[in-house]
């Protein structure tokens, strides 16, 4: 029995997690009816108003229409070609697409020397793999390659040709005599000029000969241009540079209306939202710090949405839990680098609103003992070491009510605990192993009172979750069989309303997969869920934005027939497409065992990952260190628990550098296994070294 069957019988507590983190939606034509207002329990003190003054707000439209059709607000106006793929910072970076087998290597280029001189918002696109390894390596292009960034503000009268003879004059010396005559104007918003050597000094690459060509965009709506460095080996570029020129007629960039301005702690601006846009707010964070955003609406009929960006434009904390008309808060989020983070704010339907916007930052938690929670009320925050959160409800005889405990930290083993209002224990929740939910759905109220939640982590341990209050327990999702996927498959299947898809494939122990699920429309938010073949959940990922794909990758615990879930986070319809690959299979090789105040010198073949094992107890504190022999290789830990889970992966360190996991508290006790391998597959000379702190 599979499929359908075995979802309806099997599942259990995942699919009540699955089905719970959906958010309540109405009918795609009608706004909900809004319900008796509710206190905001969660708002942070009130900050005084900042000497400057603060953003004016235009005078608000009218009451919002029903709900419009979903309409991408950020996508190109050509159409893309066939299967090609978009990519890019869709809030502040240049956006291009690409055909479906190129890589996005914009990650490699995080924290690289000379690329900071271009902005925080690059892009970098390479035919393959080895492409992107081969210019990091500082050797010519094996492939074509695309590098993206945004330019300096722009006035209205600005051409791109004229954008581009002022960067080559400003970087390039050698390339002046050929400016302008040999700028190609492709349109009136895009400029090209190709050239001999590479003009940005962005990558050292040499001999053999390679084509390269600069292009400037200045969309019509753009105050900034974006920037784009293209290039391939000369014996290639008469095959790529069709690409290019089909790549260039993609090219978008964010309006400039929904950059707002730059906040400081402690101040308190008034905004208005516009039809189809959202409101873009940055701040400077510094690693280690704690930030309290609030959200609130100054009308009724406006239901907002709050997200938090790191400086790279990931999404690391979002919330969406609040009627219309009420306050969306981000309680005590860990800031996990230096850089300009992002705030955006949004509307549920996409119709214009005003609100108001406040920012405080903190060396410490400022809403550590935890507060009141509301019903249908998710609440993210975090937990310091060594204490428990307190939060209260109130219950009414009759009621269920289901909790749902997510841990947002890979270390974070959550506890769940709910007292009575007689302050007894009525049931504690730790099933669940670090980075776990802990769930419970349909819980039974007898006595009418205030109800405690209390969380806590596992040995003391601290970090981020968040909390989420729900009434009833029987809430129901779609499932559809979608069908078998192997290795190497790629398949598209269309989401309907509400629904949910389940694709199976079989693995083996050890198999390392990448499982990626791309919306082919901008207006969906897709999520990834991955169960073993006991159904339990092995990793979730909902990372990214609307329109942009979800990628899991993950070494398989055991062998057997694994399940994925593909939904949309709103519950909205359409297509999407997934893809399954294995580039672990038979890449494991077992070292050895090692014991603990042991350090072991070790050679990883090219191509290969090195496995050495280890017996730990519940509560043992170990440290791991892994030196690579050289400068040029850059190592990355990954360690299995007992279950064959990923327990953490430390991927922190430069090239050249020891890779440190420290005062890790290893959760089960049995056969830990300590994976070695070299970020770019490379060979090389290693020394590991294991250490339990109490020994």
């Amino acid at each position: 029995m599979r499929a359908l069957g075995l979802l309806a019988l099997g599942l259990g507590i995942v699919l009540v997690s699955f089905v719970a983190c959906q958010p309540s939606k109405p009918e795609a034509t009608t706004r909900p009816t809004r319900p008796p207002s509710r206190t905001a329990t969660m708002e942070p003190t009130e900050l005084s108003t900042p000497a400057t003054t603060p953003t004016s707000v235009d005078t608000p439209t009218a009451t919002p229409t029903p709900r419009p059709s979903a309409t991408p607000t950020l996508e190109p106006s050509e159409v893309l070609p066939n299967g090609w793929q978009l990519l890019g910072n869709q809030l502040l970076g240049p956006r291009v697409a690409a055909p479906e087998d190129w890589h996005d290597a914009t990650f490699l280029l995080r924290g690289s020397e000379g690329i900071g001189r271009f902005g925080q918002y690059i892009l970098f696109l390479t035919e393959s793999q080895e492409t992107a390894n081969s210019l990091l390596a500082g050797n010519p292009p094996g492939g074509a390659f695309v590098f993206g960034f945004v330019g300096e503000q722009v006035g209205a009268e600005d051409k791109p040709e004229e954008i581009l003879t002022e960067l080559l004059a400003e970087n390039s010396g050698d390339f002046a005599a050929v400016i302008p005559e040999n700028i190609v104007q492709m349109s009136s918003e895009i400029a090209t000029i190709e050239l001999p050597e590479e003009p940005l000094a962005l990558f050292s690459a040499s001999e053999p000969p390679s084509v390269f060509r600069l292009l400037s965009f200045i969309g019509k709506d753009s105050d900034r241009p974006a920037i784009f460095l293209m290039g391939s080996p000369a014996d290639q570029w008469d095959s790529n540079q069709k690409i290019f020129d089909e790549m260039a007629e993609t090219i978008s960039m964010p309006l400039p209306n929904n950059k707002r301005g730059h906040l400081a702690s402690g101040d308190i601006v008034k905004g208005l939202i516009r039809r189809d846009t959202a409101d873009i707010w940055t701040f400077n964070g510094e690693s280690g710090r704690y930030v309290t955003i609030s959200l609130s609406p100054e009308q009724e009929g406006i239901d907002l949405t709050l997200k938090l960006l790191d400086p790279e434009g990931n999404v690391i904390a979002s919330i969406d839990n609040g009627y219309d008309g009420d306050l969306e808060v981000l309680t005590d989020i860990l800031l996990p680098e230096n850089g300009t983070y992002i705030i955006e704010a949004g509307e549920f339907f996409k119709e214009s609103g005003p609100y108001q916007l406040t920012l405080q930052l903190a060396d410490e938690i400022q809403f550590g003992g935890g507060g009141r929670i509301e019903f249908d009320q998710e609440i993210t925050t975090e937990l310091s070491e060594n204490s428990d959160h307190i939060w209260v409800f109130f219950g009414t005889a009759g009621q269920d009510i289901s909790i749902i405990l997510t841990s947002l930290d890979d270390q974070l083993d959550v506890i769940l605990e709910v007292r009575g209002p007689d302050g007894r224990q009525i049931m504690v929740l730790d099933e669940g192993f670090a980075g776990d939910s802990e769930v419970l759905t349909g819980l039974p109220i007898s006595v009418t009172g205030d109800y405690v939640i209390v969380v806590r982590g596992f040995a003391g341990r601290g970090g981020s979750y968040s909390l989420y209050l729900d009434e009833g327990g029987e809430s129901t999702i779609n499932f559809y069989d979608a069908g078998d996927l192997s290795y190497g498959d790629r398949q598209r299947e269309y989401l309907r309303n509400d629904e949910a898809h389940a694709w199976f494939f079989n693995g083996q122990t050890g198999d390392q997969v990448s499982i990626e699920v791309s919306p082919l429309e901008s207006n969906l938010d897709l999520d990834i869920w991955l169960l073993d073949p006991e159904l339990n959940e092995v990793t979730i990922k909902d990372e990214f934005l609307s329109g942009e794909s979800e990628r899991i990758e993950q070494i398989l615990p055991n062998a057997g027939q694994y399940l994925v879930l593909v939904r949309e986070f709103f519950g909205e319809a359409g297509p999407y497409e997934v893809v399954l690959n294995a580039s672990g299979v038979e890449e494991l090789e077992i070292a050895g065992t090692l014991t603990y105040s042991q350090t072991v010198q070790g050679t990883l073949p090219a191509g290969k990952q090195a496995g050495w094992s280890f017996t730990g107890q519940t509560g043992d504190v170990i440290n791991l260190s892994l030196t690579p022999a050289n400068s040029e290789h850059d190592f990355v830990i990954v360690l299995i628990d007992p279950e064959g889970k990923t327990a953490v992966t430390v991927d922190s360190a430069l090239s050249g550098l020891s890779e440190q996991l420290t005062d890790y508290s290893l959760r089960a006790s049995g056969e830990w296994l300590i994976i070695v391998k070299e970020f770019f597959n490379e060979g090389s000379d290693y020394k590991l070294t294991l250490i339990n702190q109490d020994s």
